[in-house]
């Protein structure tokens, strides 16, 4: 079991530094593989814990690495700002979900809820990318709920640490938020009063204790709540614009 892991290690750490896509992703097939080998090999979690969770640790950053990698190659071909709009098929966006997927869920299981959260993140970043680049109103609308849900749950947590990530986070949605405005037949002034709100938080994203002058975020929280609803006015109208140049 120790060998087997320490394989997927291996193969894990060979796959960070790969430049080839092809390569990279026989090497992260292989440290998935040795991962699930050497589970099977323990039976469960009761056999051996801390052996288990650094296994399935191993197993979700192989994933996690996987989908980000796929997602950077899937937008270096295509291009991946909010302003292209080739459509991007059902296939190939489920292709780049499914490993962070993976990845979220075997953190989950672990209760690493950092990891988590920095994992939906990388998934609300790949949806945010392919929300206007669907086929069908229907499908857009869809993943522009998918890109709002996990960027929520991001900041959720990342908001009471503060720091760049934070900043980030905020900086992505802003952006989100305002492509929305830009993209709404009449433009969405509640999308783009989000926008602001998210821009001012970078603010308190490096202020001391990531709270300047003792004021909280829960304006920001709170509006971000309601926002996946709000958001999706624009979808069917930016969609149908976009398939329209096409």
């Amino acid at each position: 079991t120790a060998a087997t892991a320490a394989a997927a290690e291996a193969a894990l750490k060979a796959a960070e530094r790969e430049g080839n896509m092809e390569h990279l992703e026989r090497l992260l097939g292989a440290a998935v593989d040795d991962c699930y080998v050497a589970m099977e090999i323990l039976g469960d979690r009761s056999t051996d814990p801390r052996t288990w969770d650094h296994i399935a640790e191993e197993l979700a950053m192989a994933y996690l690495t996987l989908g980000v990698r796929r997602r950077q190659a899937l937008f270096a071909a295509g291009g991946g700002g909010h302003h292209l709009t080739e459509p991007v098929n059902p296939g190939a966006a489920q292709r780049v979900a499914e490993p962070l997927e993976k990845a979220a869920d075997t953190y989950a299981s672990l209760g690493d809820a950092r990891q988590l959260a920095a994992t939906r993140y990388q998934a609300g970043t790949l949806w945010s990318r392919l929300w206007m680049r669907a086929s069908e109103p229907r499908r857009a609308r869809e993943r522009l709920a998918k890109a709002l849900g996990h960027y929520q749950a991001a900041h959720a947590y990342f908001s009471g640490a503060g720091g760049r990530t934070l900043a980030m986070i905020d900086l992505d949605l802003c952006d989100l938020y305002t492509a929305v405005h830009a993209a709404s037949p009449n433009g969405n002034l509640d999308c783009l009063d989000k926008a602001l709100l998210c821009l001012l938080e970078t603010h308190r994203a490096f202020a001391p204790n990531g709270n300047p002058n003792g004021s909280s975020n829960g304006s920001l929280s709170a509006a971000l709540d309601g926002a996946t609803d709000d958001s999706r006015g624009g979808a069917d109208g930016a969609t149908s614009k976009s398939i329209g140049k096409n």
